[in-house]
């Protein structure tokens, strides 16, 4: 079938219903697709696994699955097994009671057989009402027996009556009697399907989450709890609530896969009545920004009440989810395109294309088969550490880290308000600025780029700024001399200075201003012997109404000498 499809879309392209050169996708095999899950804290995880974490404990997953009388179910997994065949299979109970509290039987006339009771027809509704046609594939039917009265363990599993084979059902003692304490209570009573102690007695848990082997009588109201079997190696990948729209606006919106610290997610399932969808890329190699254009074919149309959509999740190499988007809606076939995502660095990624119908938040979603391809993506790092010196009264240096890749570095400042280009470098990770303003702070930021095949500038981000101002050079000739009871400072006399400002750090004492001097020598009276003050010397005068600071220099240290 796929042969003939993609030679389908050989004729539609030679005829111009589709058009460009394409790469062909190996289809996604379906037992793969939802292998082990990477990254279970975002907020889209490929398969089931992280579903397994806490199994039968209130601080396992809450998984959305069904929605009935106007309220999404939802159902916590409470055991796993594995069938013949190696298949996993789960076990899930809903986390409240679904739908209105009932009778078990309206009279006692037909006792306390399970088969024909209004609990059994609860459930039916719910089922029938509340599981759309995907989820029902994944339910597995559970034979169960008929059974008599037990007060002791093993519990009975069975139910009274006749034996039925249900896909959703309410729980035994016996799985009750297996359930963790904290799962078991919900704030109202509600049926088991174990008999009681009569023909007329269903036992039941309490509002407390106590089960009551004697059972109630039938005819009493109590609240319904299903439970379900499923084989969920069809569970394509799972996502948080907001993730996932179906709002047909968010087509051509790609949300990013963020950390995810709930445990709360909804299902999107492979039907295996569309697994004929078809997807291409029209070639590899990808600058940051650039249109991924996608040619399909068989995406799944939807209706008012349930969108279809093309969509796309682009991961790393190793499957960990980085983005996800609708990039087409309600079509069966089409070209599109998708941006390459700007944030996405330099380096090899998948790009996985399927066709879905989306419910919104809470709701179950189908989709088909999953194409696969690589691209490569040509987009420098951010740069890092960024380091600003003033050099002298005109100019700042600027040092950062390298990045791998990167053809040459733009740099930006923002000088009296106004941000602006300022220069480039192509040779090596630092910059002069030979413009840089005295009289104020000079930011800065430094970007790094690559260059794409027709010569324009693809840039990376920069992860902060600095700031700076033009200095004059440093005090010279700084010199410390050792006195009585004193520490003697001179300096050389700098051309244009109206002073000189004093700093130190003196022993137990953080570094400070001291004072301010007209001349090139300054006694430090300060008596400390036993360990050493440093001292710094800073020039200083007034341009254009502004007091301008030199450099720091080298300090120097002494102590003082005994009287």
């Amino acid at each position: 079938m796929k042969k003939y499809l993609k030679s389908m879309l050989s004729i539609m392209l030679s005829i111009g219903i589709v058009v460009g050169s394409f790469a062909v996708a190996a289809s996604t095999e379906k037992e793969t697709v939802h292998a082990a899950a990477a990254n279970a804290n975002k907020s889209l995880v490929f398969g089931y696994d992280h579903l397994m974490t806490n199994i039968n404990s209130s601080k396992g997953a809450t998984v959305y699955f069904g929605y009935y009388k106007n309220q999404p179910i939802s159902w916590k997994v409470i055991k796993k097994q594995t069938a013949r065949g190696g298949d996993t299979i789960l076990t899930f109970l809903s986390t409240s009671a679904v739908g209105p509290n009932t009778a078990y039987r309206k009279s006692t006339g037909s006792g306390n057989s399970y088969e024909g009771s209004d609990l059994k027809s609860e459930i039916e509704s719910i089922y029938y009402s509340g599981i759309n046609a995907q989820e029902k594939e994944i339910m597995t039917s559970k034979r169960i027996l008929p059974a008599s009265y037990v007060n002791v363990s093993p519990y009975s599993d069975g139910v009274a009556g006749t034996m039925i084979t249900d896909r959703l059902r309410p729980l035994s003692l016996s799985e009750v009697y297996a359930l963790d304490p904290a799962l078991r209570k919900i704030g109202v009573d509600y049926w088991l399907r174990t008999p009681g102690k009569t023909s007329t007695d269903i036992q039941y848990v309490t509002s407390a989450g106590d089960y009551d082997v004697v059972g109630d009588s039938v005819t009493q109201v109590k609240g319904v709890r299903p439970s379900f079997m499923c084989r969920p190696k069809t569970i394509l990948f799972t996502t948080a609530n907001g993730v996932k729209s179906n709002d047909p606006s968010s087509v051509g919106k790609m949300v990013k896969i963020q950390d995810y610290t709930k445990n709360e997610w909804k299902l999107t399932l492979y039907c295996k009545d569309y697994d004929n969808f078809i997807a291409f890329i029209d070639k590899e190699n990808y600058e940051s920004g650039e249109n991924v254009k996608i040619s399909f074919l068989n995406g799944l149309v939807g209706s008012r009440l349930l969108p279809g959509f093309v969509s796309v999740i682009i991961t790393d190499m190793n499957d960990s989810p980085i983005y996800y988007g609708h990039i087409a809606h309600d079509k069966e076939y089409g070209a599109v395109n998708f941006q390459v995502p700007s944030d996405l660095l330099t380096g090899k990624y998948k790009v996985k294309v399927f066709s879905e119908l989306c419910n919104g938040d809470k709701r179950t979603d189908c989709a088909t088969n999953i194409e696969e391809f690589t691209i490569s993506v040509k987009c420098p790092a951010t740069v890092k550490t960024i380091k600003a010196e003033s050099v002298d009264i005109h100019s700042v240096r600027l040092t950062w880290e390298p990045v791998a890749g990167a053809e040459g570095y733009l740099i930006y400042a923002r000088k009296k308000g106004v941000y602006g280009y300022v220069g480039m470098t192509t040779q090596g990770t630092t910059y002069l600025d030979t413009n840089a303003l005295a009289t104020e702070n000079n930011f800065y930021w430094v970007f790094a780029f690559v260059r794409n095949k027709n010569g324009k500038m693809i840039t990376g981000g920069c992860e902060n700024y600095v700031f700076e101002r033009g200095r004059p050079v440093p005090v010279t000739g700084l010199r410390a001399r050792s006195g009585e009871a004193r520490v003697i400072l001179t300096w050389d006399a700098m051309e244009g200075a109206e002073g000189y400002m004093i700093y130190a750090k003196r022993p137990g004492e953080e570094y400070k201003y001291v004072r301010t001097v007209t001349g090139t020598t300054w006694t430090d009276v300060f008596l400390c012997k036993d360990d050493y003050t440093y001292y710094w010397v800073f020039w200083f005068y007034k341009l254009d109404g502004v007091y301008v600071t030199s450099s720091a220099g080298k300090y120097v240290y002494a102590n003082s000498l005994p009287i």
